[in-house]
Formats: structure tokens, sequence, C-alpha cells
């Protein structure tokens, strides 16, 4: 019962973290925002109320009335709307950092006009649609001496940094396998979601599975040879055409030093009862 106590008193903190006051002593670095998501204030808007070093000072979206509903609710001094607002904000010499919470597909664009006017990029996952896009940006992130960092925000969790730090150490020996898993609930998703649209990078791969990918490269310390195993969940097609999103895939990897890694990712996982945990393979 205890346990279950601080599991609910660490989710409500995180939900719900202390507020501070902003120093004297230093310049808060101000943060724009591209898009009024629904993601925004869970990962950044909220958590900067206790972080005097950021201030949330503007927010663009495609809708101007949006956009000011959004900085009405969270307190955002500035506000940018219409056809040219995510243009306008990058134009904004105020802003010094930008939040890029906006659909996958446009991800690439919308970093790539934020690295060009100077301002220092947290994107979310995944950074882009191809390996070849996000090399463009991090190059130009670096030739321009600027900060691009994808907002994968379990690496900075204490539990994941100590694991990590137990398994750096070898005092479990060597590594052989490791699983990642990462799924949604069915029926948290409409069927018309951004989230499974081809053209904006959409898929369970794309959207959950970076996460579970991302989370073996972290744990292995490497990056995976070759792919042994793959089998997608794909979403019934609309037309004759094939389908070309999945809501969910499961596969398995090969890792240097005959590591094995397994990651299921799903969108719409259908809902289970699950009495007794799941114990690990041995």
């Amino acid at each position: 019962m205890a346990s279950f106590y601080g599991f609910l008193k660490r989710v409500y903190t995180a939900t719900h973290p202390p507020t501070c006051e902003l120093s004297t002593s230093s310049t808060p670095i101000k943060f724009g925002i591209l898009g009024a998501a629904n993601i925004a204030p869970t990962a950044l808007i909220v958590p900067a109320r206790s972080h005097p070093e950021v201030i949330i000072y503007a927010v663009a979206a495609r809708s101007l009335d949006k956009a000011k509903t959004f900085s009405g609710k969270y307190g955002i001094e500035k506000v940018y709307g219409g056809p040219n607002a995510y243009q306008e904000l990058l134009d904004d010499p105020e802003v010094e950092a930008v939040y890029n919470p906006l659909p996958n597909g446009l991800h690439y664009e919308w970093t790539m006009k934020a690295l060009d006017a100077g301002k220092h990029v947290l994107l979310e996952k995944p950074s882009a649609d191809t390996a070849a896009e996000t090399r463009e940006m991090f190059e130009l992130a670096e030739k321009k001496g600027l900060v691009l960092l994808e907002a994968f925000h379990y690496r900075f969790h204490p539990a994941v940094q100590r694991a990590k730090a137990i398994l750096d150490s070898g005092e479990l020996g060597a590594i052989k396998s490791v699983e990642a898993t990462l799924t949604v609930p069915r029926g948290i998703l409409k069927d018309d979601d951004i989230r499974f649209d081809y053209s904006l990078g959409g898929g369970g791969l794309m959207d959950m599975g970076c996460y579970t990918i991302n989370c073996l490269r972290y744990l292995t310390s490497s990056n995976p040879t070759s792919v042994l195993s793959a089998t997608p969940d794909l979403v019934p097609s609309k037309t004759d055409s094939p389908s070309l999103v999945d809501a969910g895939t499961t596969a398995t990897l090969a890792f240097p030093s005959d590591i094995t890694g397994t990651l299921t990712c799903h969108l719409c996982k259908p809902p289970t009862l699950r009495v007794i945990p799941k114990l690990p393979k041995t």
C-alpha cells in the first residue's frame, strides 16, 4: 500500500509541480511553441513552472482564436496566429528557443527553419520521417552552434539513469537481451487521429516505436546491425491501395556482442486484465 501511495504521489507531483519565482540573478531562456498542441502543457509548459531559468514566452497556431485561447489558459505573453504564424514566431528576436510538437511529418521543415533563424530547438519525437532528414537537421545545428534535442523525456528520469549506470558498470554481467514495450490502450485514439496519417509520418512504429528503439540503443550503448524479424499490425486501408500505416509492430533486432533487442509498440492495443504482473524471462 505504501508503494502504491508513493506512486500516486509521484504522479500527482509530475502533473502538479511546485512553482517558483523567476531568478533576478540570471536571464531566463524564452521559449516559443510551434502549434497549440495537446502535448505542450505536459511536456513543457507545466514543468517550466518549477524551472526559473525558463519562460514560455510565445505560442503560434494556424488559428488566431486557438492561439489566443491557448495563451490565455497557460499565461503565455506573445501570440501569433494565421497562415504565417510559425514563421512570425521564428522571426521574433525575443524567442531564443523553440519547442516543436507539430505532427511528425512537419518536424523536419520547421526545425530546419528554426535552426536557420538561429533558435535552439526542443523537438518532439520522432525527429523526422527519414534518417537523411534527421542527419541534415543535426548537422545544421552543429554547424550553427545550436542545441537540437529530441524530446525523449525518459532519458532524464533518475530511475532510468540509475539502471543505465548499473548496466554500464558490468556488476550484473554482460547484457544478453533487451525488451522494450510501449502501447496505447484501444479506444484512446480515434480512427481519424493524425497518428494514423501516413503523409504526416503516422503509424505505431513512428509514433511509439521510436521510444522503444531509442531505449534499446540507449541501454545497449550501440546501434542495431540487422533486423531479425518484424511483424506489423496494419491499419485497414480505406481504398484499394495497400495500407501504408501500422497500428503497431513487433520486431527483433540484432546488436553487437550477440545482443538481441525486442520491441513492441501499438497505438490501439486491446485491453488486458492482468492480476499477476508479467515476470521477466530467465
